[in-house]
């Protein structure tokens, strides 16, 4: 939906303007209506409208200065001005400011449906051509991270794919699937479910909220980038599940998580490759569970997941992490995930938040102790961090929990 916010000290103006919209212009969301440049600019910077229709001569801040504001902050808000001067000086400026309309009061109501919908024409045509440019960047990065990987990248390609990611990658992790494959099944991987696996791996990153870009760097390696998340070993997991339907070879995963910038790609892709790891999935799988039945399987699960949620009780508030109780269970990291997952219907980090939030609750209801020290206690180090995962779980900051809870 377009949106507009009106500006004029003339509260008869913006309410004609308004009535005016609402009748041929049902769609657009008018999102305030103020009386002079600096209510404006408070107004943009908490919601930034498609565009703004302002008279010139206003107290405080007139709608010339509130245009180079905009300009200067590099905001897309397109500007119609309007005023009661015929002044060519003020239209020479409005133009270098590079307003999209100019009209001068007192206006017909056709001179206003006229540049309202010039306006909208634009903001819908300018829209389709990002749609269109968003659509050809995911081929355009992957196509320029392949070349990066392999050190063909010119130096100028390099600067247009920092450009066009921003920060994205400032963190990511590499990882690569590798197919043991024979001589049987290689054309019917290379040809038929090679682009189906990057789709769908490509999805399941992005359901989980990463930036992702995958692509096939050699016939039977498949190399992910992705920026990182708390469960990236589930997330893997899920990624060897669903290339495991497409094909019964062994599959080998290596990841490398690199805190560097893309120019060193190629120092990750080395790390991931040293780091190729049979997964569970494998046919070379190395647990204690092979031989037993599926009754006795299912009771060795449920004791190993008993000692999970002891260990993850005596050590949610320490330095825990996937590791070291993956050890602690002799289990592949992989292995520990599904299991977890499966027992608990949570993810491990998920688990250790309730237990987290659960023992910060109790002691804010029953101490007097400092937030900061209650977070500590609770395995968070850094109490902002800690306030926004309160708050996320319980849906109150730990001061409001205390108010409501805590024991008198």
């Amino acid at each position: 939906m377009t949106t507009v916010l009106l500006i004029d000290d003339e509260p008869l103006t913006t309410q004609a303007i308004r009535q005016i919209l609402q009748v041929h212009f049902p769609s657009i969301d008018i999102i305030g209506e103020v009386t002079n440049g600096d209510k404006a600019w408070d107004s943009i910077l908490r919601r930034t409208p498609d565009f703004i229709i302002s008279d010139i001569r206003m107290p405080h801040m007139d709608g010339l200065q509130l245009m180079e504001r905009i300009r200067e902050a590099g905001l897309s808000v397109k500007v119609i001005l309007i005023s009661a001067y015929d002044d060519f000086e003020y239209a020479r400026r409005a133009i270098s400011l590079g307003a999209f309309g100019y009209m001068v009061k007192p206006f017909m109501q056709n001179e206003l449906i006229q540049e309202v919908s010039r306006v909208c024409n634009e903001i819908e045509t300018e829209l389709a051509h990002k749609q269109d440019i968003s659509k050809i960047i995911p081929f355009v990065e992957e196509n320029m991270i392949r070349k990066l990987l392999v050190g063909k990248l010119k130096q100028g390609d390099l600067n247009l794919l920092i450009n066009l990611s921003g920060d994205d990658w400032n963190q990511y992790v590499l990882t690569i699937f590798r197919f043991n494959r024979t001589s049987e099944n290689k054309e019917i991987l290379e040809e038929i479910v090679k682009i189906s696996m990057s789709e769908e791996i490509n999805s399941l990153f992005a359901n989980h909220g990463c930036r992702v870009v995958s692509f096939f760097q050699k016939e039977n390696e498949l190399v992910v980038l992705h920026t990182p998340k708390l469960d990236d070993i589930l997330i893997l997991q899920v990624c060897l599940e669903t290339l495991s339907k497409y094909t019964e070879v062994t599959i080998l995963t290596g990841s490398c998580r690199m805190n560097f910038t893309l120019e060193q790609i190629s120092f990750a892709y080395v790390e991931a490759d040293k780091n190729l790891i049979e997964s569970y999935t494998s046919s070379v799988i190395t647990l204690p569970d092979h031989d037993l039945t599926s009754n006795e399987k299912e009771d060795y699960h449920s004791e190993l997941m008993t000692r999970a949620a002891e260990y993850c009780k005596k050590e949610f508030a320490k330095d825990i992490s996937l590791q070291k109780i993956s050890d602690h269970l002799n289990l592949n990291k992989y292995h520990f995930c599904t299991l977890f997952k499966s027992h608990f219907d949570l993810t491990f980090w998920e688990y250790i938040t309730d237990l987290r939030i659960g023992y910060s609750k109790e002691l804010l209801s029953l101490t007097n102790e400092k937030t900061t020290e209650i977070s500590e206690k609770c395995g968070y180090l850094n109490i902002s961090h800690f306030g926004k995962i309160f708050k996320k779980t319980t849906g109150l900051t730990p001061a409001d929990y205390r108010k409501q809870h805590q024991t008198k």
